[in-house]
C-alpha cells in the first residue's frame, strides 16, 4: 500500500463517498454503527485489506478516517 499523508492510501482518497468505496472493494465485511447515537457515523470494514473506513455525516458522508 502506498500511503499519501493528508490524501489517503492507494486509491482510497479522503473525501470519497461510500458508493465509490464499494465500487472499488465490493460489499464490506462489516458495517459498524454506534447504537447509542442516532446520528452515528458508519465505519465500514474490509477484512481482506485489514482496514476500516469512517464516513462523516456532517460532511456529506465523505471518507474522513482510514
Amino acid at each position: 500500500m502506498n500511503i499519501n499523508p493528508g490524501i489517503g492510501i492507494d486509491n482510497f482518497i479522503f473525501g470519497m463517498k461510500q458508493d465509490e468505496m464499494k465500487t472499488l472493494l465490493g460489499k464490506p465485511d462489516r458495517i459498524h454503527l454506534d447504537e447509542e447515537y442516532a446520528d452515528s457515523e458508519p465505519m465500514i470494514q474490509y477484512n481482506a485489506i485489514l482496514s476500516r473506513f469512517t464516513f462523516h455525516k456532517d460532511y456529506e458522508d465523505k471518507l474522513g478516517y482510514i
